[in-house]
């Protein structure tokens, strides 16, 4: 499968709104990614195969810190690399964007979701009791260093 990873833009919203659904117990809303499109301190990249978005992944950024907002892939397109390609157009970003480190929050028992990341780079940094609700649930904090 031929996947390309490009700037979200407002024609996505549908998907990545129906994509959250399938994936958070409270996703995001089509006026928050439309916010998020308009706004400078946001980054949005999806992942494509030329008819279909297949994944997403958001940051913000402040100065020089990154924060990512969330990562997804529908469930069908797992384990294909996708989100290992978005999380490369974040270090893209970092990059360009001259940004210190990206930082994240994951559910403690999401096993998958924290190889990825650790695979990738990020390192456990802290944890946050209770974090998520809807279940209850300790959040793992992930970072990344970039070096100056």
């Amino acid at each position: 499968m031929a996947v390309t990873i490009r700037p979200a833009s407002p024609a996505d919203i549908p998907e990545l709104v129906r994509l959250e659904q399938a994936c958070f117990s409270l996703p995001h809303t089509e006026e928050q990614f439309l916010h998020e499109l308009q706004d400078d301190v946001y980054a949005l990249f999806v992942a494509s195969d030329g008819d279909a978005i297949l994944g997403y992944a958001g940051l913000t950024h402040i100065l020089d810190e990154g924060y990512i907002t969330n990562v997804a892939v529908f469930s069908h397109a797992r384990r294909q690399g996708i989100a290992d390609r978005l999380l490369a157009a974040l270090d893209n970003f970092a990059a360009a964007s001259a940004l210190s480190f990206i930082s994240l929050e994951v559910r403690q028992s999401n096993t998958p979701a924290v190889s990825l990341y650790a695979k990738n780079g990020y390192r456990k940094t802290g944890e946050i009791p209770n974090y998520y609700t809807d279940p209850k649930e300790n959040a793992l904090i992930m970072t990344k260093y970039y070096s100056a």
